[in-house]
């Protein structure tokens, strides 16, 4: 974010990392955040210490959404999804909510030409098949089949001109030596 300079930023699944991201944006971008669930939204917009940042809830289309996937299908949030079609010029996208592979898919058309998405939790395979709309990509894979691993996307911009892809490689590979390590250390002392 502080080599980007992202004007506007959105991000799909509001919480605690929008307060962390947006301490590096500068002091005139805005941040737009999504949320499905109307508590939590409140919870996370009452806990908000910047301006900068809008907490928006969406409701889902569907009432039975969450009885379907865990995810949640482009016709239970629909609405959600295409929020921010209404703003122009989005230059960051982090997608960490519900329905990620149709925000995946919706973010592509809505990114700038050299803007960056990031898809939090890229490890579950059904949110692989939108990276291949995105000229650029690199994928930071850890051992979870469940969640964790990052995806980088841009439709124009060459990823190394926002970040070290060389030096992030070599450290996703040291975090996934060590976190195999730990497991490994605490399976044999069970």
């Amino acid at each position: 974010l502080t080599r980007l300079k992202p004007g506007l930023c959105f991000e799909w699944g509001a919480g605690y990392s929008t307060f962390y991201f947006s301490k590096f944006l500068a002091q005139n971008a805005r941040w737009i955040s999504v949320e499905h669930n109307g508590d939590w939204a409140r919870r996370v917009a009452a806990l908000n210490p910047d301006k900068r940042i809008e907490i928006c809830h969406v409701e889902p289309d569907s009432a039975s959404c969450a009885d379907r996937d865990k995810e949640g299908a482009y016709s239970d949030f629909e609405s959600y999804i295409t929020f921010p079609s209404r703003f122009k010029g989005i230059d960051f996208i982090l997608i960490d909510g519900r329905a990620r592979k149709d925000a995946l898919i919706k973010a592509h058309e809505l990114i700038s030409e050299k803007g960056i998405v990031v898809l939090h939790d890229a490890n579950r395979t059904i949110y692989h098949q939108p990276f291949s709309l995105y000229k650029h990509s690199e994928f930071f894979t850890d051992r979870r089949t469940d969640g964790g691993g990052i995806w980088v996307g841009s439709k124009g911009r060459n990823l190394n001109d926002v970040f070290d892809v060389a030096l992030h490689k070599r450290l996703w590979r040291v975090y996934n030596s060590f976190v195999g390590s730990l497991a490994l250390t605490k399976k044999n002392s069970q």
